[in-house]
């Protein structure tokens, strides 16, 4: 007898539908503590229990299904550590997860994601449908999210920063402005690599928050400063290179544009704006010349955006932007080994 395979496409759709409760588990953890306890070293599903505040029971499920994701390892009877893949989930681990895992697994975020199709049928986001303000309006009245989006933008910038240091030639530039650059990951990466180039971080009184430490601990505190604003108002001027890393499709066109304007207006005469950035398909675009995994990034991307705030676009849309906001696009670079993401570099027009 012939043996029998899975109806076509079945074994996908359980995947992907499974991929989701997968990442939930993850999150779940993380928020639980169960990832700090065990960074100390092995636990028993008891004294987890206990650590969590949580049904033992209960909890001994959640660890079996973290087993099954080969990010616990049994060690001994009912006893749990961290796989070298669950270790990447831990606070202090290189390119950790554990901010994107606390932000994007948050209740109120897992709501508003779960609010697609409100999003898809009105004129409004997402987040706005579930909570009656825009996203960023919000971060005053819940720090503790804030505080979350922030972790998670400080682990989508450590994962980025290999990458991005070698898409540009820094060494060239006298002083970068990082606009939104958070807690200056990016920018103390790039200044400890360059010497002889100096910086400056700006965005808002949260987001900086914890920037002069991190710079410190990097090196480069004598070399950079840290200034708070809004960049929908004005940037910093003097710089020669101003980096819009994950901003512009965080916002509607207009204010992207503002934003471009703003860095167009306070740059040096011979300055340039690098806006590092997903690229979608040009519309109409077939794909057939993209890599899949680009595409499919920046269309995923693209949705999250939809519920919480913002838009990805596409190489031409940003092109009429910066045409907008007086700049010209003078190259545009992929990332190395990860294509989905470009550095657009923009000069005056």
């Amino acid at each position: 007898m012939a043996e029998q395979q899975p109806p076509e496409g079945a074994v996908d759709f359980a995947t992907l539908m499974f991929d989701v409760i997968s990442f939930h588990v993850v999150a779940t953890a993380v928020r639980l503590g169960v990832i700090d306890e065990l960074d100390g070293g092995e636990r028993s599903a008891a004294e987890l229990a206990a650590a969590a505040g949580a049904d033992e029971d209960r909890l001994r499920r959640l660890l079996r299904a973290m087993a099954a994701l080969r990010l616990l390892e049994h060690t001994g009877t009912e006893r749990y550590a961290l796989t070298a893949s669950g270790r990447r989930l831990t606070r202090g681990a290189e390119g950790s997860a554990y901010g994107l895992a606390l932000f994007y697994g948050d209740p109120l975020t897992a709501r508003v994601l779960g609010e697609l199709e409100s999003a898809v049928r009105g004129e409004v986001s997402a987040f706005r449908h579930v909570t009656g303000e825009d996203f960023f309006d919000h971060f005053a009245s819940d720090p503790r999210y804030a505080h979350r989006y922030h972790q998670a933008m400080r682990a989508g910038a450590q994962l980025l920063l290999p990458f991005l240091l070698r898409a540009y030639d820094w060494g060239n530039l006298r002083r970068v402005v990082d606009v939104g650059g958070g807690d200056g990951t990016t920018l103390a990466a790039i200044l400890a690599a360059h010497p002889g180039t100096r910086g400056t971080v700006f965005d808002t009184a949260e987001a900086v928050r914890d920037t002069p430490a991190r710079l410190r601990d990097a090196g480069v505190g004598d070399r950079c400063a840290v200034e708070v604003g809004d960049f929908q108002d004005k940037v910093p001027a003097g710089g020669d290179a101003y980096l819009v890393k994950n901003v512009l499709h965080e916002w509607d066109d207009a204010a992207a544009v503002r934003i471009l304007r703003n860095c167009r207006d306070a740059m040096d005469a011979d300055g340039r704006v690098l806006v590092a950035a997903a690229l979608l398909p040009e519309p109409g675009d077939t794909g057939a010349e993209q890599d899949p995994a680009a595409s499919l990034y920046a269309a995923i991307s693209d949705i999250q955006l939809l519920c919480l705030s913002g838009r990805e676009r596409s190489r031409s849309e940003y092109t009429r932007l910066m045409d907008r906001a007086g700049l010209r696009v003078a190259s545009v670079q992929p990332l190395p080994f990860i294509g989905y993401y470009h550095l657009i570099e923009g000069v005056a027009a």
